[in-house]
């Protein structure tokens, strides 16, 4: 398993947002290696994250944005809502 540790504000200073992994691997063996784009990926672990912190309800589209180092403009452009996270998280959910 990896954990993803994201930065709590841009690293430079500047809005360039880092994501730094205890491990690095890739493929079938992360969560969700299979999904691409990488930023799709990105946004259902910080989803899961962000669930598991403050619960599905109190989460935002900006926290989980926020936590995969994007825009939240930028997540609609992989899902549809946050209802889709959600389903697709619990669909293929680690056994």
């Amino acid at each position: 398993m990896v954990f993803v540790l994201l930065t709590e504000s841009p690293v430079d200073g500047e809005g360039s947002w880092a994501m730094s992994a205890a491990e690095e691997t890739t493929g079938e063996d992360t969560p969700w290696g299979e999904v691409t784009p990488e930023a799709a990926r990105r946004l259902l672990v910080a989803a899961v994250d962000a669930f598991a912190e403050r619960g599905y309800h109190a989460t935002t589209t900006r926290d989980i944005a926020g936590r995969a180092g994007m825009s939240p403009a930028a997540l609609y452009i992989h899902f549809k809502t946050k209802q889709e996270l959600l389903h697709r998280i619990s669909k293929d959910r680690p056994r």
